[in-house]
């Protein structure tokens, strides 16, 4: 059977580091739902329909992606009613890891059979390049090529991620293999 994850956010606007985290979900997991959370003691700046769309446009070419939305239900729970074994979640800073470590600890006492897994984006997507996908923006090349110059393209913690990071080039291959 196949593994499947869920890649639970607001999604408002869907960002460059969103991109990256579903396709490196995409690469993970067998089958990698992407859902939309509604809370309505938020108030969005995006209607849910765009988001969809954007989030659909953003994982076309991505078969085994879903785009989804969920409302007044925990993530867990919802992850439980997929048939989800995984929570995919995104770490930026010290500050969303103390905060999803905790959030874990609470997904796990309402569903212990569904694991949740850490993922950060490369460091030029997390700080000066996770600009909202809104405008179609993308890593560039020569961008691409400094971050190897700076970094090494030997799996250093700033490119990995699983062992594995890709680019954010529209078909591009991958940068690395898993190990």
């Amino acid at each position: 059977m196949d593994s499947v994850g869920i890649y639970a956010g607001s999604f408002d606007p869907p960002t460059n580091g969103h991109e990256w985290m579903i396709r490196q979900g995409a690469s993970l997991f067998g089958r990698l739902v992407v859902a939309i959370g509604i809370n309505p003691a938020k108030k969005a700046s995006y209607p849910i329909a765009k988001r969809i769309e954007w989030l659909t446009e953003m994982t076309k070419g991505l078969p085994n992606v879903e785009v989804a939305q969920f409302g007044n239900l925990f993530l867990a729970r919802y992850a439980e009613q997929r048939g989800a074994a995984f929570m995919l979640r995104g770490i930026r800073s010290e500050a969303d890891f103390a905060y999803e470590q905790s959030m874990r600890h609470i997904n796990s006492d309402l569903s212990p059979n569904v694991t949740t897994v850490f993922g950060s984006a490369l460091r030029l997507l997390n700080q000066s390049h996770n600009r909202p996908k809104t405008g179609l923006s993308r890593i560039t090349k020569s961008e691409l090529a400094e971050l190897f110059t700076s970094f090494g393209s030997s799996g250093t913690p700033a490119m990995s991620w699983v062992t594995c990071s890709r680019a954010m080039i529209a078909n591009e291959p991958p940068l690395c293999s898993k190990t």
